[in-house]
């Protein structure tokens, strides 16, 4: 499902499809919050994650604010939904995020 080659980490299509498929799973297994500052969208908080869940084995913790997904800025719900949506039709799969005031990336490929 989730492979871990040194630095690369690929995703299956066939997992990823049958967990995007399953929104009551993804919200049982992550909880996110939006961030906001002087009242704008900046990024959603991850405020808590299943234990052994996907998006633990995927290296996001609580805490984690997301910020960008493949170069595209978090700063509205349509973004989030269009990224979501096309899903499916992506290779490579790269989450900027804020951990303790530092950026990271994490990136995944998809086969």
């Amino acid at each position: 499902k989730i492979i871990v080659d040194g630095d690369k980490v690929g995703i299956k299509r066939k997992f990823l499809d049958s967990y995007v498929n399953n929104v009551e799973k993804i919200w049982k297994d992550i909880k996110i919050d939006e961030v906001k500052t002087n009242g704008f969208i900046t990024g959603f908080k991850v405020s808590q994650i299943s234990k052994n869940s996907v998006f633990e084995k995927l290296g996001l913790k609580t805490g984690d604010v997301i910020t960008k997904i493949n170069n595209i800025r978090l700063n509205n719900y349509n973004k989030a939904f269009k990224i979501y949506k096309n899903i499916k039709n992506i290779k490579y799969l790269n989450i900027e995020i804020l951990r303790n005031n530092r950026r990271l990336e994490l990136n995944y490929e998809i086969n």
